[in-house]
């Protein structure tokens, strides 16, 4: 058993440092949209193999299992509609002072299948397990702190999100990382945060291609 778990582990080494050396070759891509599809999945298969290497002793503790789903999608539901109704406020407010609130997305994902299928399918299991369960669990650990590991973790998947050039996308990132965190902590399993992203992101994907 020890064997297949230290073999288990070689494995996970070299393919963490695989996708750190895709990465870095990416960068070198002329073309913008293969190079962020690339960037994108590269840096997916980077959190979760990252996350499946700190939790590989203790994978109990995501509460990731058929006990809690009900649980999962309950909490899930409830930070998906506090983020939205999050979103929709500062949406609201931007507008009334005359600020632009349109984000990067768009021409981002427009077009791109596999970027929108990644968007709804594997981003929030990738991010969720990296960025809640990983950096909390992490940041926890070190500060003794629950709260300051939420809020650091947040910043950090806000920071993530810079990419888009919106100040929506990376405030409305953070407050949404801060819900999700929150909704980890209390629900005692990753289902309720993978299941509210996934949530969010179809959401979202689903008013872009209505060009809502």
């Amino acid at each position: 058993m020890k064997t297949k778990n230290k073999n288990f582990e070689e494995k996970l080494k070299i393919f963490i440092l695989a996708n750190i050396f895709f990465l870095f070759l990416f960068m070198f891509i002329e073309d913008e949209e293969l190079k962020t599809t690339l960037l994108n999945i590269s840096l997916s298969l980077l959190f979760l193999s990252t996350s499946l290497f700190y939790f590989r002793t203790s994978c109990n503790k995501l509460g990731l299992n058929k006990k809690n789903l009900a649980k999962g999608v309950v909490f899930g539901i409830i930070a998906f509609v506090s983020i939205l109704f999050f979103t929709i406020f500062v949406e609201a407010i931007l507008d009334l002072f005359g600020i632009n609130a349109s984000t990067g997305v768009e021409e981002i994902l427009a077009k791109n299948v596999i970027l929108i299928l990644a968007a709804i399918f594997v981003s929030p299991i990738c991010e969720e397990m990296f960025f809640r369960a990983t950096l909390i669990d992490y940041f926890e650990n070190r500060f003794e702190n629950a709260n300051y590991a939420i809020i650091l973790s947040a910043f950090l998947f806000a920071m993530f999100h810079i990419g888009y050039g919106s100040f929506l996308e990376i405030f409305g990132a953070f407050v949404a990382g801060i819900i999700l965190g929150f909704t980890y902590k209390k629900s005692k399993t990753l289902i309720a945060p993978i299941f509210a992203h996934f949530l969010f992101n179809v959401f979202s994907i689903s008013l872009l291609i209505l060009n809502f």
